[in-house]
This record gives structure tokens, C-alpha cells and sequence, in this order.
């Protein structure tokens, strides 16, 4: 086995929102299909090559437009109303 010095790997660290799960597995099977080997939960590398390269900006966009829409979906947020309004009520008494 070759040893490759890291200059030679290419990194996605990525942090999903845990809602809604089919974002999950769609960024996950979009990493496999990639052939990206996952290194922790959220590492991923590839060899680096200006594909790679490519492939893990586009996957970064997915990444970010997907949390983008997640944030503003309203069955989402009415899932988390109550904590919200807990954590806001909270941070309200602490600055009176």
C-alpha cells in the first residue's frame, strides 16, 4: 500500500441539520456515489484531484442550500415552537 502524505486527501467536514432525514441520506448517498470514504460522522476525503475538488463545492452547495430551505420550513419550526419560545423567554429574563 502506497503512503500518501496529506497533501494528498481532500477533507468535507460537514454539519447537517438532524431534520429532515432525507436530506441526510440524500447528502450521504451523494458522498457515496462520490466514493468519498468517511473518516468520522460528518469527515469525508477523497484523493485530492481537481474532481474532487469540484465534486466536495458542489455537495458543499447542496449542504448549504438544503440547511437554508430546512430553516425556513414551517412544520419544522412548529415541531420546535415550544423550545424556541422556551429559549427566547429564557434569554428575555436574563437581559432584564
Amino acid at each position: 500500500m502506497q503512503s500518501h502524505s496529506a497533501a494528498h486527501w481532500l477533507l468535507l467536514i460537514h454539519q447537517l441539520p438532524p431534520k429532515p432525514d432525507y436530506f441526510r441520506v440524500k447528502i450521504w448517498r451523494r458522498l457515496q456515489g462520490l466514493g468519498a470514504v468517511p473518516v468520522k460522522n460528518s469527515v469525508y476525503v477523497l484523493p485530492r484531484s481537481d474532481q474532487a475538488v469540484e465534486d466536495f463545492r458542489w455537495v458543499q452547495r447542496e449542504i448549504e442550500e438544503g440547511a437554508s430551505r430546512f430553516l425556513e420550513n414551517e412544520a419544522v419550526i412548529r415541531e420546535y415552537e415550544e423550545f424556541i419560545e422556551s429559549a427566547l423567554g429564557e434569554a428575555r429574563s436574563r437581559d432584564d
